[in-house]
């Protein structure tokens, strides 16, 4: 038997004892050492991200092999791995041309058996890359976001010594910022409600940070980079922060979203301003054939990740996921799970 968080109901989490998954052929049981909180687990918990239930939570998880099925050569039994939990069917037209994160009929790779809140998973090996040993297991845990972070800017218009404006400092922003200086930006401003996060902002080389509930963000952007920026990174997914990124973004420029949000937010759009200034709205989702460099990037130590992390324990998960929701917190790993049996605290 194994504890595994299971979302029973919106807001209500339980760890509950569940029978040990088989190993299949081509598959690996990992013991999860680390599995990283990120917007996605806040959806599912407060309800506006809609799943079947009950459903086993965490996607951003690394660990230690400790069985492989029939069939696997490339690992064996102690090895550290991370895993890259989008999968993909490999036969509909987008998978065929490459772009399979946008598959007809994506999962992921907690239906092989369980998420990464757990005590231990059963996944295929296609989706498991090898974790360096230089790399802390907290650390491999932000492989996927970083991931994600990669494919968004890939898609982004930018070139050394453009001018950035991200809207929100969560991991992706901070991931985003740490990407744009190492891509040779020029200034960048980071807006940011909550003190925490605006100060790793500055601590990460910042040109600017700004608080949104009492800065004027347009004035503050434009006093640094003129009549606007050339890329607006809008990582918040609110609805009233894409249209004021509209504002921020110049002629020629571009506006990336990354932020998922709530599905029912809505926008409305000026369109003849966007055809007059030529500027370019681009969506992100996932992160196809980047998961293997963000794993590089944290062996090389040229993203900083640590100083993101604040870790929990398994009977801690909800503590986790409302600290991430609130911004008490950057990045929430659950980390080291132990034995026991019960329901993850609520307060």
């Amino acid at each position: 038997m194994m504890r595994v968080a299971m979302l029973e109901a919106p807001r209500r989490v339980f760890l509950r004892q569940v029978p040990m998954p088989s190993v299949r052929d081509g598959c690996v049981r990992i013991r999860i050492a680390a599995c990283g909180i990120c917007g996605t687990d806040v959806g599912l918990f407060e309800g506006y991200h809609r799943t079947a239930l009950p459903y086993s939570l965490g996607h951003e998880y690394v660990g230690s092999i400790v069985e492989v099925g029939e069939g696997v050569r490339r690992f064996s039994p102690g090895q550290r791995v991370v895993v890259d939990p989008n999968a993909h069917c490999g036969h509909c037209d987008f998978c065929r041309r490459g772009q399979v994160h946008l598959c007809k009929n994506r999962a992921t790779a907690r239906y092989q058996s369980n998420g990464g809140l757990a005590e231990y998973t059963v996944v295929s090996t296609n989706i498991v890359h090898h974790l360096p040993e230089c790399v802390p297991f907290t650390d491999g845990a932000c492989a996927e976001p970083l991931s994600c972070a990669l494919h968004a800017l890939d898609r982004a218009r930018f070139d050394p010594g453009d001018s950035a404006a991200i809207l929100g400092a969560g991991t992706m922003g901070l991931l985003m910022l740490q990407l744009l200086r190492m891509r040779g930006a020029g200034a960048i401003v980071v807006t940011e409600p909550r003190e925490l996060r605006r100060e790793r902002a500055a601590q990460l080389d910042a040109s600017r940070v700004l608080n949104p509930l009492e800065d004027d963000v347009v004035a503050g952007v434009r006093s640094v980079a003129g009549d606007g920026v050339d890329l607006v990174v809008e990582c918040s997914g609110r609805a009233d922060v894409v249209r004021q990124a509209l504002q921020l973004v110049k002629r020629g420029g571009t506006l990336l979203l990354v932020g998922l949000g709530m599905a029912a937010q809505e926008i409305s759009l000026a369109p003849a301003a966007l055809v007059a200034n030529e500027v370019t709205i681009v969506g992100s989702i996932l992160n196809p054939f980047a998961f293997s460099r963000a794993v590089e990037l944290l062996r090389e130590k040229r993203v900083r990740v640590s100083d993101l992390i604040t870790p929990f324990g398994l009977d801690q998960v909800v503590d986790a996921i409302k600290a991430v929701r609130d911004g008490c917190v950057i990045k929430g790993v659950v980390v080291n799970p132990g034995t026991g049996t019960g329901m993850a605290r609520v307060r």
